[in-house]
């Protein structure tokens, strides 16, 4: 597999970390600003919430130091990329097994939610694995040599 433009994955994760923290900022002011369920809700989970913002955080900190040159942004982002996959590993089978604990699903019904769950999760781990063997070149480490 040939590396992927260093411009083109920093200007990337940029972007969507960005969005992701942005998009997750609007959630959680809604949810706060909702009372009743929402707000407790948001309570609930807040130690999660800081948690996902801190990882999409290291992705665009990592994504901005592959555009400015810097070296430490190729551990970052790397770290970044191995976290995104685990994520959405996991998410994917906390669906999976909630689906058959559910078990309301017809075998069909189950079989197309299995069928979308991985049809998003294949496309970011296919990237993430682009990236991570962008990350890891000679190229990059030349190019990003501190």
């Amino acid at each position: 597999m040939e590396p992927l433009p260093l411009a083109f994955v920093g200007w990337f994760y940029t972007l969507a970390c960005a969005a992701a923290l942005g998009t997750g900022a609007v959630i959680l002011y809604g949810l706060r600003g909702s009372g009743g369920l929402g707000r407790r809700y948001a309570e609930e989970r807040l130690l999660n919430d800081l948690t996902l913002f801190a990882i999409w955080t290291a992705g665009l900190i990592g994504a901005t130091g592959v555009l400015r040159g810097k070296s430490w942004s190729l551990w970052l982002l790397e770290f970044f990329c191995w976290t995104l996959c685990a994520m959405v590993i996991l998410s994917g089978a906390n669906r999976v097994i909630a689906l058959k604990r559910a078990a309301v699903e017809t075998r069909g019904g189950f079989a197309a939610a299995v069928a979308g769950i991985v049809l998003v999760s294949l496309p970011i781990l296919a990237f993430c694995a682009a990236t991570i063997v962008t990350l890891r070149s000679d190229s990059a480490r030349q190019a990003l040599a501190g």
